[in-house]
């Protein structure tokens, strides 16, 4: 009678059991999650999806698309200031800067006075 009581959970420990089996930590996050191919898997199949659309991709042939730019772009469209530009922004804005740091460290008791 006793033998019965476990036969439904047979099942169910067979459903189970893989997914419990299968979770690993992340070691980016320390997060536990269904791991159900390996990093070293994972790779092999990117590089061999990758070598796919290769042979299957046509090669542009259009030189003024594919020639790398010669000129930046200007630079209220881009997203990264020259680095002179950036290093005369950083040391005007550094007075500024420093006189917040001090006031957390006086009012927050956070960091060292510079």
């Amino acid at each position: 009678m006793t033998r019965n009581k476990w036969v439904p959970m047979v099942p169910l420990l067979a459903v189970i059991l893989p997914f419990v089996s299968g979770c690993a930590t992340v070691k980016e996050t320390g997060r536990r999650q269904l791991m159900l191919v390996t990093p070293g898997q994972e790779q092999s199949l990117g590089a061999q999806a990758y070598q796919k659309i290769l042979s299957k991709a046509k090669r542009s042939t259009d030189t003024r698309m594919t020639a790398v730019p010669k000129a930046r772009p200007p630079e209220f469209l881009s997203t990264h200031p020259l680095e002179k530009q950036r290093i005369e922004l950083l040391e005007k804005e550094m007075p500024v800067a420093m006189e917040a740091y001090n006031a957390a460290q006086e009012r927050y008791g956070l960091g060292e006075r510079w």
